[in-house]
């Protein structure tokens, strides 16, 4: 039998803004929350695909709108640094969500599994027949066991975020949290810390949040205007991607650079594979048979190369749920540019 099926995902990004009053000192300030919602189904043969792109897209809004409702970031106060327990309670929902869509599938699978399990031995030899009983009740006994444990497992994690632990100290706060902000300043106390973006300690990696941080509508090399969401996209999760600010020219005049890099590269890796298998001194098949095999590689490693310089910025994904990512751009003057929505 053939089976044949379409799965489509959908990303929706969003955020509100979240008014918090400290528990200790009672310092009213707010902060962006921003959360990436998911959705995925599936077309049957090809049956129903524009039902099954709605139903995607409407569950990601639905799980957007969950997320925003329920988690919430770790934005310690600015006066006093305290994290109130309602903060720490929605940061510890958005952890280790995997956990939960994992001990559903071992428990559901588990237990569809046993009971074909004690079906098939059912309609079996007589002399097996005896073991059904116990295939129904050990089974399901295992699978449900089995989640429950990964349940556990992702309570105990969650329960290890205690970010108060060095009150009054500040906080160790995840990469990409975002800043406190207030409408008046405070009276003494210390100063309230400016929206800014995170950089890593050599200075050249900016953490930025996708839906809370933007990026300039200006080239990232040459800084010339470019339209809006047009350039060189880089995929963060599946159906979702950042589209950064590439303009034509310099893109066009990358390519160029990079194609003889890339015919460089396949020149330099052809002559020392040659060079390797000849002074190998093999046999007359074996030789021809690594020759081939090099003269084959060798174009795909000076592609690879020329398509990683081509790249206008690096990007390394820090924390996929929150849409939190590392990026590192070329150019300095652009990522001094760089700002967070605020």
């Amino acid at each position: 039998m053939w089976f044949h099926a379409t799965r489509y995902q959908s990303t929706a990004v969003g955020g509100r803004r979240v008014d918090v009053r400290c528990d200790q000192c009672g310092c009213a300030y707010h902060y962006e929350l921003t959360r990436i919602g998911s959705g995925s189904s599936a077309s049957v043969y090809g049956i129903g695909g524009g039902a099954a792109q709605r139903s995607a897209a409407k569950g990601s809004q639905t799980d957007l709108a969950k997320r925003l409702q329920s988690e919430a970031e770790l934005v310690p106060c600015p006066k006093c640094h305290w994290i109130g327990d309602d903060m720490v309670r929605g940061y510890r929902l958005g952890r280790y969500r995997a956990l939960g869509t994992l001990a559903l599938y071992v428990g559901v699978v588990g237990v569809c599994a046993s009971l074909i399990v004690a079906w098939f031995v059912a309609k079996g030899p007589v002399n097996d027949r005896p073991a059904v009983p116990k295939i129904l009740l050990i089974g399901p006994l295992i699978s449900v066991a089995a989640a429950g444990a990964i349940v556990l497992i992702r309570t105990l994690l969650r329960g290890r975020i205690q970010p108060n632990a060095r009150y009054p100290n500040p906080p160790v706060l995840p990469l990409g949290s975002p800043p406190a902000l207030m409408d008046e300043p405070p009276s003494g106390g210390e100063p309230v810390p400016q929206p800014a973006l995170a950089t890593t300690a050599d200075g050249h990696w900016i953490v930025f949040q996708v839906g809370r941080d933007t990026l300039p509508s200006v080239c990232c090399e040459c800084m010339a205007p470019v339209m809006p969401k047009t350039g060189y996209p880089i995929i963060v999760v599946p159906g979702l991607q950042i589209t950064i600010p590439f303009c034509d020219s310099c893109s066009s005049r990358r390519k160029r650079s990079n194609r003889l890099v890339g015919f460089g590269v396949f020149l330099l890796v052809l002559a020392i594979s040659l060079a390797t298998v000849m002074a190998m001194h093999l046999g007359h098949d074996a030789f021809w048979m690594l020759l081939i095999a090099a003269v084959l590689i060798s174009p795909f490693v000076g592609a690879a190369v020329a398509h990683e310089r081509a790249k206008p910025a690096r990007m390394t994904v820090a924390d996929a749920s929150r849409g939190v990512v590392r990026l590192r751009f070329r150019n300095d003057d652009y990522r001094r540019r760089v700002v967070p929505k605020t």
